[in-house]
């Protein structure tokens, strides 16, 4: 019970943070970030055994380093919380496409259910019975994309989830 408060705080806190903190572009390693959200993300779910491959179409980017390092953190959790008890397998690709920068987090997890799929996004919305989640990680991950002027798409299936995310590269004012 603790435990969960705990993450309900941490999650509450992460959300202020996405919401008012001054967006800040710096030039970073992606390497190093997938890097850093995946160990963050082991923290709170079962990604200790989860395999986690990496497909880096250039290693320098530039762009909110912490609110990206947020929205993988949460995609990360959420990978961890719904993967197989063997055999967990997550891919990150980071790529560019024309002005975005393009960014997809791959699970072989239980996948998300149709009938679920539309309110995924929605504060405290737990999909699954499984979840041990507060609800908060893809609302979080959705306010990150609307701060960053970025939009996502999803596709789901027993047996794999894709989230692709598309991001400008260069955002001079905030939304």
């Amino acid at each position: 019970r603790l435990q969960q408060m705990d993450g309900l705080l941490d999650s509450l806190t992460t959300l202020a943070r996405v919401m008012s903190d001054p967006i800040q572009f710096t030039t970073f390693s992606v390497k190093e970030l997938i890097g850093e959200a995946f160990g963050l993300a082991s923290q709170r779910s079962g990604l200790l055994k989860t395999e986690l491959r990496m497909h880096i179409a250039s290693d320098v980017a530039t762009h909110d380093r912490y609110l990206l390092l947020t929205l993988l953190k949460e995609l990360l959790e959420n990978a961890g919380m719904f993967g197989p008890e063997t055999g967990s397998l997550v891919d990150v690709i980071w790529d560019t496409v024309a002005t975005e920068w393009y960014l997809e987090v791959k699970d072989n997890g239980e996948g998300i259910p149709p009938e679920v799929q539309p309110k995924i996004f929605e504060m405290f919305y737990r999909g699954s019975e499984n979840s041990q989640g507060n609800g908060l990680g893809l609302y979080i991950a959705r306010k990150v994309l609307d701060r960053l002027g970025g939009r996502v798409d999803f596709v789901s299936k027993p047996g794999e989830t894709r989230f692709m995310f598309y991001l400008p590269h260069h955002q001079m004012q905030e939304n």
